[in-house]
């Protein structure tokens, strides 16, 4: 790796030690639900990070990539679910009774259906033709719904992040073929842009979990303001998905 690289790298992973050391303990919540959602979602979020941190010394962005977009995803639901964390803390919770009916056996379902009714109803409706059908998504939102709902820097990381991303996870023709080169006798068997997309892989990761530690901050009554302005002056995070 360049020496740039090989900075970020180190920075990526100082935030990772930084994370750990101060997320360990308990926390109390006014919402025993939300509490649930929220540590939950961080704890997969930031084994998600670390995943990525795995992958970016050996340059496999395409890997680090795939990750990236579950880690947005998992982003763009915790903050939505902020806006509204009781409410929508019960939808997320309670959707993982659509999700155990999916895998049961139609006359299995008829009676779930019955005895989850309660916590079924709030997803399921009538399409045209009459039959009884369930949403795809507990905020019976796509991502790109959320993400204007939540504001114009997520539709712009949604153009950044999803769209770009989401070619790596199902393996489009682009992202198995692209970039093109040679490498001539003596050279090492990766290129400069392998560098580059790891490092923007790098940064992109960073900004998505410094907004999902600043929300955990928030709610928790954590202050590490410090460190993270610190961290901004080091790697410009907040403007990170602005440019390509």
């Amino acid at each position: 790796m360049t020496s740039q690289s090989f900075e970020i790298v180190n920075t990526y992973n100082d935030f990772r030690d930084r994370i750990a050391a101060k997320v360990h303990g308990e926390w109390e919540f006014e919402s025993h639900g939300f509490g649930i959602v929220l540590v939950k979602i961080f704890e997969r979020s930031f084994n998600l990070y670390k995943s990525i941190g795995l992958l970016l010394p050996d340059l496999y962005y395409e890997s680090a990539s795939s990750l990236l977009r579950s880690l947005w995803e998992i982003s763009l639901d915790l903050h939505w679910i902020a806006q509204d964390p009781d409410n929508r803390s019960n939808l997320f919770l309670n959707f993982t009774q659509v999700e155990y009916r999916k895998n049961l056996t139609l006359v299995d379902q008829q009676k779930f259906d019955i005895e989850a009714a309660s916590y079924l109803a709030d997803f399921q409706y009538i399409d045209k033709k009459g039959k009884k059908k369930f949403y795809k998504e507990f905020s019976n939102l796509t991502p790109v719904d959320v993400a204007k709902k939540l504001g114009k820097d997520w539709e712009i990381e949604y153009d950044r992040i999803y769209k770009l991303s989401c070619a790596y996870v199902h393996g489009s023709p682009g992202a198995i073929l692209f970039p093109l080169y040679v490498v001539q006798e003596g050279q090492e068997p990766s290129s400069d842009i392998d560098r580059e997309r790891t490092t923007k892989a790098a940064i992109w990761a960073m900004a998505i979990m410094a907004k999902l530690y600043t929300l955990f901050c928030t709610e928790v009554g954590l202050d590490d303001s410090e460190y993270l302005a610190d961290l901004e002056k080091k790697v410009p995070l907040k403007t990170a998905f602005q440019v390509l």
